[in-house]
C-alpha cells in the first residue's frame, strides 16, 4: 500500500509539474513594474523581523505605484505571520480588501511545484533523470512530441521544448476575450492536451545544457531549492 501511495504521489508531482511547465505565462496578461526595495529605515525592524506597520507602509506605497486596485500580503516565518492590505477588493467599489482574501498565486505555482519535486528527489521517490514517460506513458506524444526524451530535470529548467501554451491561443487574447473568460478554469489536463496539439517548440535539451536564466525555478531554489 505504502509504495503505490508513493508512486502515486510521484505521478501527480511530475503531472503538476508538466502542466506548470506548459502554462509558463498562462494567467500572467501583463506585468507590472518591479517595485524599489524597501529602504532600509522600513523594511525591518531593529532586530531584522519586519512588523506589521513596516509591512503595510510598503504595501501601500507598492498600491500607490503600481496603480493597482487592491493588495493582499501575507509574510509567514515559521510560526510568526504579518498581514497587510492596502486599496479595495473589486474596482469601483468602496470595500476594502479583507484579511485573509484569497489570490491567485499565477506563475508562483510552478516555485512550489518544482519545491515538491526536489523533496521527491531527495526522498527517492523520483530522479531527475526519469523520462516524462515513465510517470505519465502516452500523456506527451503526438506532433512530434515525445515524453521518452523529456526529462524531469528538463521540466524544472524550462528546456523540454513542450509547447508554450496559454488557454487565450483557443479563446482568444483580446480585452473582449480576456473579460468573458477571466473566471474559467483549465484542468492540468487541459492545458497539456492543449500543449501537445502544436509541434515542440525546440528539442528537449541534454542533461549537461546551460540552464536559461531567469527561467528556471530550480536556479531560485538551489540558493537556499
Amino acid at each position: 500500500m505504502k509504495a503505490t501511495q508513493k508512486t502515486s504521489r510521484a505521478r501527480l508531482a511530475t503531472a503538476a509539474l508538466l502542466a506548470a511547465a506548459v502554462a509558463s505565462t498562462a494567467l500572467a496578461p501583463g506585468a507590472a513594474a518591479a517595485p524599489r526595495p524597501a529602504s532600509a529605515n522600513t523594511a525591518a525592524s531593529a532586530d531584522g523581523r519586519l512588523t506589521s506597520r513596516q509591512l503595510q507602509r510598503e504595501t501601500a506605497r507598492i498600491l500607490a505605484e503600481g496603480g493597482f486596485v487592491g493588495i493582499t500580503v501575507r509574510v509567514r516565518d515559521g510560526a510568526r505571520t504579518v498581514h497587510a492590505q492596502a486599496g479595495k477588493a473589486e474596482l469601483h467599489a468602496s470595500r476594502p480588501v479583507p484579511r485573509g482574501a484569497e489570490f491567485r498565486i499565477g506563475s508562483v505555482t510552478k516555485t512550489f511545484v518544482a519545491t515538491v519535486v526536489l523533496q521527491l528527489v531527495a526522498e527517492g521517490r523520483l530522479s531527475l533523470d526519469d523520462s516524462l514517460e515513465r510517470w505519465l506513458p502516452g500523456v506527451v506524444s503526438g506532433n512530434g512530441n515525445d515524453g521518452s526524451l523529456i526529462s524531469v530535470r528538463n521540466l524544472l529548467q524550462h528546456t523540454s521544448g513542450i509547447h508554450n501554451y496559454g488557454p487565450e491561443e483557443d479563446s482568444g487574447n483580446t480585452e473582449a476575450d480576456f473579460e468573458r473568460t477571466r473566471f474559467d478554469h483549465w484542468d492540468p489536463e487541459q492545458l497539456v492536451a492543449g500543449a501537445v496539439r502544436q509541434r515542440p517548440d525546440f528539442p528537449p535539451a541534454p542533461a549537461d545544457a546551460p540552464i536559461p536564466t531567469g527561467t528556471t525555478p530550480t536556479s531560485v531554489m538551489s540558493s537556499p531549492g
